[in-house]
């Protein structure tokens, strides 16, 4: 997803963005505390790379360069690098999720459904940013009742989440998400974060990216 995921893995959000070294996400956005906040630093996901070989770890990893090249070629071949991740560890949700994003940096957006579905449906259920991306897809392909079904479904994950832990990241990512279906909502939750929270200087600079100046057709044509 071209210059928007709200992963913030973008984001999705492909959708939807401070890159990790395992996805090419490009937000950094303050966690609990105002600490910062990047791609596998909770527990949850710490947790998770210890259950990863490094073999698959590594593959990902020359993956994400070649995605970051943008271009056709380079997406072939990260293509080929995360089906060989995928073979040697069938669970390596991470893969699956990026192979989403070269199969729609590709236009393959079809494929790229129904990988997103496994992933979200066999592999990892309990990952709001690849429902989101999902939602992202439908919504891409003119299917708006389904994207804003997978929205929904990514709001109350990310609920789920923040109820074990409260973190700013997924707090933002929840309001966005309420955004999107409702603009009105959505600056209330957004507001009432900044409130809550006026220690983190990030919340305005985040309502004015995220929120006021954000255009989601826009993003939509980006995929």
């Amino acid at each position: 997803m071209k210059k928007y995921i709200i992963y913030i893995s973008i984001v999705f959000i492909g959708l939807t963005a401070c890159k990790s070294e395992d996805t090419p996400n490009k937000h950094n956005i303050k966690g609990k505390k105002g600490g910062v906040k990047k791609e596998f630093s909770s527990s949850e996901q710490k947790n998770d790379r210890r259950a990863f070989s490094k073999e698959v770890i590594e593959l990902n990893k020359q993956a994400v360069l070649l995605i970051n090249e943008r271009n056709k070629k380079s997406y072939e071949e990260a293509l080929t690098l995360l089906n060989k991740a995928i073979l040697i560890d069938t669970n390596y949700y991470m893969a699956y999720s990026n192979k989403v994003m070269v199969l729609t940096e590709l236009g393959e957006y079809n494929t790229a459904i129904e990988v997103n579905k496994y992933l979200i449906t066999t592999i990892k259920r309990d990952y709001p940013e690849a429902i989101v991306s999902l939602g992202m897809l439908y919504d891409k392909i003119g299917k708006k009742y389904l994207a804003r079904k997978y929205y929904s479904e990514a709001i109350s994950k990310y609920s789920n989440r923040i109820a074990k832990s409260e973190d700013i990241l997924d707090m933002v990512n929840r309001a966005h998400l309420i955004y999107i279906l409702n603009k009105k909502d959505g600056l209330a939750e957004i507001d009432s974060l900044i409130k809550a929270y006026p220690e983190n200087e990030d919340l305005i600079m985040y309502k004015e990216y995220l929120f006021l100046e954000y255009d989601h057709q826009k993003a939509l044509n980006d995929l």
